[in-house]
Formats: C-alpha cells, sequence, structure tokens
C-alpha cells in the first residue's frame, strides 16, 4: 500500500506532533528538530523510537530532518515515495 493509505489505517488514539520550523526569520532552520528543540524529549517522552521523515525539499529539510533524528538516537526511514526535491 501506499504512504497515505498506510497513514490513514494507523490507530486515531497515536499522538499528534506539529513541528513548526523556520518561524524566526532571524534563525535559519532546516531540521525540524532545530526548529523544535523539545522534539527529540517529546518522542522519547512517549516512547517512539522510530522516526518517519517525509516533505518537501528533500535535499535540504527533510535530510537535515533525518540526520538530525538519528543522531538523537532514533531509528530513521525517509519515505521518498512522499518527499520532492528542490535539486531535479
Amino acid at each position: 500500500p501506499d504512504l497515505i493509505s498506510h497513514l490513514n489505517s494507523l490507530p486515531a488514539t497515536l499522538p499528534r506532533i506539529d513541528v513548526h520550523k523556520g518561524m524566526d526569520v532571524a534563525t535559519e532552520a532546516y531540521s525540524g528538530f532545530e526548529g523544535s528543540p523539545s522534539l527529540a524529549d517529546e518522542l522519547k517522552r512517549l516512547g517512539i523510537g522510530t522516526v518517519l521523515v517525509v516533505g518537501l525539499a528533500l535535499d535540504y529539510c527533510v535530510l537535515a530532518t533525518a540526520v538530525s533524528a538519528k543522531k538523537a538516537g532514533f531509528r530513521t526511514a525517509v519515505a521518498l515515495d512522499a518527499c520532492r526535491s528542490v535539486s531535479p
């Protein structure tokens, strides 16, 4: 099944965490972990050990977020079919 079908099949009781990055014009943030300093702590508090990264700017934001997740100790995967690159 495709990623959207898989995500829609997950229980609605799973925690939802919205990541907001790049909100401060004076601070450049590519990683979702940079924009949300407590994201790693919150995921660990919830017992989450795996991070699936999706989004735009595969070659910038998605890459930076995946690297940050791995450095924070999470099992990390990138869903390439749910990403787009800035560069062709």
